[in-house]
C-alpha cells in the first residue's frame, strides 16, 4: 500500500494520546498506579510516533500540528489532575500549570509573535516546560504505582535521549535561528 492511503494516521496517534490521557487521569483518580503509570506512558510515547508518521508519510497538516500541541497540554493537565484528585500534588501547583500552559498556547496561537528570534526561544522553553512536567508526572507515577527505584531516574533519561534524537531537526532548526 502506498503512504498516501495511510494521511490519517498521524492525527489518529494524537487521538488515541487525548483519549489515552483521559483515561490515565481517571485510574489515577481512582488510586490505580500501575494502570494510570502504563497509559500515561503509552500516551508520552504516542507524541514523538505522531510526528514521526506525519513526517514518513508527508502527511503533516496545520489541523495535525494544532491537535499535537492541544493533546500535549492536554496530557499534562491529565496527570497533574490526576494526581492533585487523589491528594498526591497541591491543587495551586496544578491550578498555576495549567494557567501557565494555557497563557502559552493563547499566545503561541492568538497574538503569533512576529519577532522569529524571540517567538523560537520561547517555543524551546514551553518545549522544556513541557518535559520538566511529563518528567515529575511519569516518574510520581510510577512511584505510586511501583516504588520509588533509582533506576526510574536513569530509564528517563535514556527514553528522553532517544525522544531527543527523534525530534534532533527541531534543536538544529532553533540552533541554525541563533547562530
Amino acid at each position: 500500500m502506498q503512504a498516501r492511503h495511510f494521511t490519517w494516521l498521524p492525527n489518529t496517534i494524537t487521538g488515541v494520546r487525548i483519549v489515552g490521557g483521559g483515561v490515565a487521569m481517571v485510574y489515577a483518580i481512582q488510586g490505580v498506579w500501575a494502570v494510570a503509570f502504563w497509559l500515561f506512558a503509552a500516551a508520552l510515547a504516542s507524541d514523538f510516533l505522531d510526528g514521526l508518521a506525519a513526517r514518513k508519510l508527508h502527511a503533516a497538516t496545520k489541523l495535525g500540528e494544532l491537535l499535537d500541541s492541544l493533546a500535549d497540554g492536554w496530557l499534562v493537565s491529565c496527570g497533574l489532575i490526576g494526581l492533585s484528585a487523589a491528594g498526591h500534588l497541591s491543587w495551586w501547583v496544578t491550578g498555576a500549570a495549567i494557567a501557565t500552559g494555557v497563557a502559552v498556547q493563547a499566545e503561541r496561537r492568538i497574538l503569533r509573535q512576529k519577532v522569529r528570534a524571540s517567538a523560537t526561544a520561547k517555543k524551546m522553553f514551553a518545549i522544556v516546560c513541557l518535559f520538566v512536567a511529563w518528567t515529575f508526572i511519569i516518574l510520581k507515577m510510577a512511584a505510586l504505582a511501583y516504588g520509588w527505584q533509582w533506576w526510574y531516574a536513569a530509564l528517563l533519561v535514556l527514553v528522553f535521549a532517544v525522544a531527543a534524537s527523534l525530534k534532533r531537526h527541531r534543536l538544529r532548526a532553533w540552533l541554525a535561528g541563533h547562530s
